[in-house]
């Protein structure tokens, strides 16, 4: 059977993969980078009161970065529930093409003396390339056999061990129900798709304006155009490498200063589980240089771990950390 199956590998089998899957990591890839840039030029807007690129605030440039990953998250939903359905079609397709193959098979061998019924099985299509094909197959080789009499010197209706007619009619109506799911499942995703798209193109025009407006503003050798100069200019070939905390203290109390790294990574994903917290808790999005500089913890014992990311996703996590942090002083 494995070789039946991969003979209905056409083009039409995939058609969501190969159109929206295919289509959609590179475009996933550039909307995060483009994310990324956006979440640079708002730090350095945070940090340089003068800098305002088209006359924009730090509260405008917040919601631009919120409004896109709710349009990010909620196409990553619609994509992973499409490729669920993708997959429901491909498994019914299968199950239903080899149901075919052995159905045909044997219906050719019991009724090879009666003439009649051989020329109608003859008129079967045996081949199948796409779903279009296994589902046209299924229905008429069905048709087909509600019109044939009991086999020669059979006293029941014909059937393949477990499988009589009803039970391979419930094969072809799974198929026909996949195929209106995916279909239905497609819509929703190619309408989020173009929000993406242009939200993708809001991004690109404000992050092209602001490194050109940065870049006037700041001459070089300056804090602000350092941190301009930071800004990531093109998108990861490769996730990141895993992550380390290459220095971790307590340089004062109630205060802990780290030191994240990973090749490849564009910002790191600060997970911190404190004296008395039961679980690692996300704290922070840390962008490059990679220095997190905490003050006001509690005394006890800190433990930290991060992960790289870039604009393909998230690398493997660092170890853990722990240090401990001294009691701070009393307003």
């Amino acid at each position: 059977m494995a070789k039946g199956r991969a003979a209905i590998a056409g083009q039409d089998r995939f058609r969501i993969r190969e159109s929206a899957g295919k289509d959609w990591q590179p475009m996933f890839t550039e909307f995060n980078f483009l994310l990324t840039q956006v979440e640079y030029i708002r730090a350095l807007m945070q940090a340089a009161a003068t800098y305002k690129p088209d006359n924009k605030d730090v509260p405008f440039v917040t919601g631009l970065v919120t409004t896109s990953k709710a349009i990010r998250t909620n196409a990553q939903a619609k994509f992973n529930t499409t490729i669920l359905a993708q997959g429901a079609t491909r498994l019914a397709a299968e199950t239903l093409h080899d149901a075919c193959v052995g159905v045909y098979q044997c219906m050719k061998s019991c009724y090879r003396n009666d003439a009649s019924c051989v020329r109608a099985i003859d008129a079967l299509p045996v081949q199948d390339q796409s779903l279009a094909e296994t589902l046209n197959r299924g229905q008429k080789l069905s048709a087909c056999w509600a019109a044939l009499p009991n086999p020669p010197e059979w006293t029941t209706p014909f059937k393949v061990e477990t499988m009589d007619r009803a039970a391979f009619d419930a094969l072809v109506s799974a198929l026909e129900t996949a195929i209106r799911d995916e279909a239905a499942a497609e819509q929703p995703f190619k309408l989020a798709e173009g929000e993406v798209r242009n939200q993708q193109a809001v991004l690109s025009d404000f992050v092209t304006a602001a490194l050109a407006q940065g870049r006037g503003q700041f001459r070089p050798g300056t804090p602000e155009r350092a941190a301009i100069d930071r800004v990531p200019s093109q998108p990861a070939t490769q996730a990141p490498s895993e992550a380390h905390i290459s220095l971790a203290e307590s340089p004062s109390a109630g205060t802990v200063h780290l030191q994240l790294d990973a090749d490849h990574a564009t910002s790191f994903q600060l997970w911190h589980k404190g004296p008395t917290d039961p679980q690692f808790v996300l704290i922070e999005e840390v962008l490059l240089p990679g220095e997190y500089i905490k003050s006001g913890l509690p005394a006890g014992a800190h433990q930290y771990r991060v992960v790289g990311v870039n604009s393909r996703g998230e690398g493997p996590a660092s170890a853990v950390v722990s240090l401990n942090v001294a009691q701070a002083a009393a307003a």
